[in-house]
């Protein structure tokens, strides 16, 4: 009895179904790289205002960074970084006795 209901039943006209795994994995790992992004743009840093300086905390390691200038410094406390230019013109050759 069971046999007959089958062979009565016509499923011509339902869509054929192929399989869509890749596809899935592909749309997944494309949200994962957008939410990526979006937290790394908006939501990784913290910035912080006291006594007139900018720090920058990241969430994530947790540094802390001064903001001077629209630059960042992430140097440890008490160290400061330092810049030297030189300027010397001088074309002098020491000379020294024989």
């Amino acid at each position: 009895m069971e046999s007959d209901f089958y062979d009565r039943l016509d499923v011509s006209y339902l869509p054929s179904r192929r399989p869509r795994g890749g596809t899935r994995v592909l749309y997944a790992l494309g949200v994962v790289a957008l939410l990526a992004l979006v937290f790394q743009l908006f939501f990784r840093y913290e910035y912080l205002t006291s006594a007139g300086t900018v720090l920058r905390i990241d969430r994530i390691t947790h540094q802390v960074c001064r903001i001077v200038q629209g630059r960042t410094d992430c140097s440890p406390a008490g160290v400061a970084q330092s810049y030297s230019t030189s300027t010397s013109t001088s074309t002098s050759t020491s000379l020294y006795p024989h």
